[in-house]
């Protein structure tokens, strides 16, 4: 497979990426209509997993360019958050901190809970990396200083959407732009892992409990199979039975690793959680090491998301044979490219380097 640089050499430019495969155009290749500039929620599926991945290559390897590239290309992406170009939430009224589309939405300009999730991650990452790092906080001092009030109100605008329950101790987001229901598992933990970076952040209780909530509602809606690994949906209903159709494995590998952040900060998830997931993962997605289930129950069209597993490799603190699995698969088929190249490279890197 190709190294993290030679990828970026080749193929990585100073745009914004729109796709996960690709610089420009949506998944299947088309230009966006409006342009990407201006629905920039969009780049959830692009640039968010590009700066995900400079993340992870400093992680791997110690060296601050890659932090130096995100915080880059983070910049770039708050200048095209709304309130900075004055576009406004059709659906909510109002002007939000956010990055608006209008796709997913009938074509009604909205900003998305999940899309902030995704755009915010890599920067709050960051943040709680360098709340820990005396180096990380002197040599980006002026960056911490201008992205923490800024990731801050975005994770706030979205403060009247939360709620507690339905059961003690859950809590959950609203989806306002689908009439005000509850938001898929994948979405809302999008945003969880958001808040697991600024509880260590910024060190306040608030965070971390709102993390517990979403974790609760999580774990109480996972079901385990007589095979010992989990299973669970894309939207499980608020109260039982919660055992339907099992959630495709692109968006669930954002429950994965919401529940990897949450156990290691020690937050609701367990050591057996973790490795219910990891059964899930090697005897129930894996069929073969070239094939792959489309959905968490086995079910689906085999590698239809072979692309993007590895999005479920931070479960390889758990058991290695996760990131074996991901690495042996892709190897046999043709090379990545895009953003999703060098995240793959980086997230190989990342658990080689231990």
């Amino acid at each position: 497979m190709r190294s993290f640089d030679d990828i970026e050499r080749a193929e990585i430019d100073t745009g914004l990426a729109e796709s996960a495969f690709r610089m420009t155009d949506d998944w299947d290749g088309k230009p966006y209509d409006p342009p990407a500039a201006e629905q920039p929620g969009v780049y959830a599926w692009g640039e968010a997993h590009l700066q995900y991945a400079y993340l992870l290559q400093y992680r791997a390897t110690g060296d601050a360019r890659y932090l130096e590239t995100l915080l880059r290309r983070f910049r770039q992406l708050l200048a095209l958050r709304d309130d900075r170009r004055g576009a406004r939430d059709v659906l909510r009224g109002r002007v939000m901190p956010a990055w608006g589309s209008v796709r997913f939405s009938e074509g009604r300009y909205t900003c998305f809970i999940v899309h902030a999730g995704m755009l915010l991650y890599p920067a709050a990452a960051f943040l709680a990396l360098a709340a820990e790092s005396p180096m990380l906080r002197e040599r980006f001092a002026s960056e911490i200083a201008e992205f923490t009030p800024a990731v801050l109100e975005t994770v706030h605008a979205f403060d009247s959407e939360w709620r507690e329950g339905p059961e003690e101790g859950e809590g959950y987001y609203l989806d306002t732009a689908y009439g005000g229901q509850y938001l898929p598992l994948n979405q809302q933990n999008c945003l969880g892992r958001v808040l697991v970076q600024l509880a260590t952040a910024t060190g306040e209780a608030a965070y971390r409990a709102r993390v517990a909530g979403l974790a609760r509602y999580l774990k109480r809606r996972l079901i385990l199979r007589p095979d010992g690994a989990y299973q669970w949906q894309y939207r499980p209903p608020q109260h039982p039975p919660f055992d339907g159709p099992g959630e495709d494995i692109s968006h669930a590998a954002m429950n994965v690793e919401y529940a990897v952040l949450c156990h290691q900060d020690g937050i609701v998830f367990t050591g057996e959680d973790l490795s219910r997931r990891a059964a899930a993962f090697l005897q129930v997605v894996r069929k073969a090491p070239d094939r792959f289930a489309e959905c968490v129950d086995g079910s689906g069209t085999d590698n239809r998301y072979l692309d993007v597993l590895a999005l479920w490799g931070n479960l390889a603190a758990t058991d290695p044979a996760v990131i074996d699995a991901i690495r042996d698969a892709l190897a046999a088929r043709p090379p990545l490219t895009g953003p999703f190249a060098l995240l793959t490279a980086a997230m190989l890197d990342y658990k080689q380097a231990g």
